[in-house]
């Protein structure tokens, strides 16, 4: 078994360090989720809603991840064994959570900028005039081109471009609201769906991040949830 990519470890770290200094269990992700469900000593389960509703809070998750810590260390394997790499990469990540669920800050979290892989997006609206249709397009032409977006959540450009007219509007000229609280400020788009632009951003590829990134030209810096 090959060892996960860092910017995978990234995104799982970063999102168990959410979870855990918001102490808020329904931050929890795909990311967070399908490390810990593979883990020892966890319960299997079919989906990360029914994870999240079996634990109830991260209070129940930590207490589970701290308990089951000794068994997953894999220590039985050794260097130079097949595997070994592989294992001695999940322990790591493994330990950093423990630190995360004691609040140890001498386990540090990783950056946004270092969950994406290298930048591979075009520039695809210009900087100087936003204009919606372009920005429906320009999502699209991301969501229906690879295996992760479902043809029936089609309406979710739409709501991508509400999040960047939104944040144009709020963040850039009237300046109404930074950009951290913008991304976990709860909104309604047209659509009639709700959700926070983190969330909805977060549930997709990383070509969509990309997108939005350069559709409004700023550095993924900018809305970081963590303070070095």
């Amino acid at each position: 078994m090959e060892k996960q990519p860092q910017n995978k470890v990234n995104r799982i770290l970063r999102n168990l360090a959410l979870v855990f200094s918001k102490n808020d269990i329904t931050l929890l992700d795909k990311n967070g989720y399908n490390f810990l469900y593979l883990a020892s000593g966890f319960i299997a389960h079919y989906d990360l809603n029914g994870f999240i509703h079996a634990y109830g809070s991260a209070s129940a998750l930590k207490e589970d991840i701290l308990r089951n810590q000794s068994n997953n260390q894999w220590d039985n394997f050794h260097k130079g064994e097949r595997d070994y790499e592989y294992y001695m990469q999940k322990k790591e990540i493994y330990n950093t959570i423990c630190g995360y669920a004691k609040g140890d800050k001498s386990f540090k979290v990783p950056k946004l900028k270092d969950t994406f892989k290298e930048f591979k997006v075009e520039k695809l609206v210009g900087l100087s005039k936003l204009n919606r249709e372009e920005i429906i397009e320009a999502f699209s032409k991301h969501l229906f081109s690879g295996f992760y977006f479902q043809l029936s959540d089609s309406g979710r450009a739409i709501d991508l471009a509400d999040v960047v007219m939104a944040y144009d509007a709020l963040v850039f000229q009237m300046k109404t609201i930074t950009a951290d609280k913008f991304f976990d400020t709860e909104l309604e788009f047209r659509s009639g769906n709700k959700g926070t632009p983190s969330r909805l951003l977060g549930i997709y590829h990383d070509s969509i991040w990309n997108v939005f990134n350069e559709l409004l030209g700023i550095e993924v810096e900018e809305f970081d949830e963590f303070e070095d």
